[in-house]
């Protein structure tokens, strides 16, 4: 299942480091005598990191979403399974339940990652520096 979303994430993590290295500031540290590793962990991956987790974060949702239908057709035993048991013999208060779990999971995970985001790059915590 995360085969196909990690290769989404790389692709991403790809795109958004190379976005940074033609940023004028890299030019600069490369024009200072920095070396590339440092430029790149340092201040690139830096930048590109909100990104990163944004994009982390969504997949995460995308994952949840997909393990309900792997539970389902490979009879795993998970909360998936149990709602799509539970729809199907029409027991309301377990699907309640189940889609409450799923739901509280995913709300985690997106406080989580705007946390990150927040303390990754501080301008979107002071409300876009305004």
């Amino acid at each position: 299942m995360a085969a196909g979303e990690t290769a989404y994430i790389l692709r991403t993590t790809r795109g958004a480091i190379t976005s940074v290295l033609d940023r004028p500031f890299v030019t600069f540290l490369r024009a200072k005598g920095i070396s590339k590793n440092r430029i790149l962990y340092g201040h690139a991956l830096r930048n590109a990191g909100p990104t990163i987790v944004t994009v982390i974060g969504i997949q995460v949702g995308v994952l949840l979403g997909g393990a309900i239908i792997v539970e389902t057709m490979f009879a795993l035993p998970g909360v998936g399974r149990l709602v799509v048991t539970a729809i199907n013999q029409r027991n309301y208060p377990v699907v309640q339940i189940g889609v409450l779990a799923i739901a509280s999971i995913f709300i985690v995970v997106s406080l989580v990652t705007d946390l990150i985001v927040a303390w990754l790059d501080p301008r979107v915590a002071d409300g876009g520096g305004r």
